[in-house]
C-alpha cells in the first residue's frame, strides 16, 4: 500500500511538472506594453511623451495649498500666519526628487526616436521635446543635490 501511495503521488508530481511547462502557461501580460508597441505609432510615442511629463519634478514649493509651509509665513512679513510646530523653515528637502528612472526613460525615447515610424518634422520636435524634459529632470535634481552624474545613455 505504501508503494502504491508512493507512485501516485511521484506521478501526480510529474503529471504536475509537465503541464506547468505546457506553453499555454507562457502566455504574454495583457496590461504591459512592449517598446515595440509604443514606437510603432505616433499616438503610442504621443503617450510616452506624456508619461514623461507627468514625472516632470515638483517646482511649486507651494504645491499641498498647506498655508504653513509658505516661507512668509516663517517671518514677521505674514499678515497672518498659520505656522505650527511641523513648519520649520524649507530646507531643500521637502519636496525630494530622486529622478533617475524618468531620465533612463527619456533616455530610452531619445534613443528609439530615430528608428521609430513617424515622420521627419514631428520626430525633430519630439526630441526637442525630450532634451528639454531630460534638461528640466537635471535641474530638478542640481536644485535639489547640487552636482549630480550626467547620463545621457540608457
Amino acid at each position: 500500500m505504501k508503494n502504491k501511495f508512493i507512485y501516485f503521488i511521484t506521478m501526480l508530481s510529474l503529471l504536475m511538472l509537465s503541464y506547468s511547462c505546457n506553453k499555454q502557461m507562457n502566455i504574454s501580460p495583457l496590461n504591459i506594453l512592449t517598446s515595440d508597441d509604443i514606437f510603432q505609432s505616433e499616438s503610442g510615442i504621443n503617450a510616452y511623451m506624456a508619461s514623461l511629463y507627468s514625472q516632470l519634478p515638483t517646482e511649486d514649493f507651494l504645491f499641498p495649498g498647506d498655508p504653513a509651509k509658505h516661507l512668509s509665513n516663517q517671518t514677521d512679513e505674514a499678515i497672518a500666519d498659520y505656522a505650527t510646530q511641523l513648519s520649520v523653515i524649507p530646507d531643500g528637502t521637502w519636496y525630494p526628487w530622486w529622478g533617475y528612472n524618468s531620465i533612463r526613460n527619456v533616455n530610452d525615447l531619445i534613443d528609439k526616436l530615430p528608428t521609430a515610424n513617424i515622420p521627419d518634422e514631428n520626430r525633430n520636435i519630439l526630441l526637442g521635446e525630450a532634451k528639454f524634459i531630460r534638461a528640466f529632470y537635471y535641474f530638478g535634481l542640481v536644485k535639489r543635490y547640487g552636482g549630480v552624474p550626467i547620463i545621457k545613455v540608457v
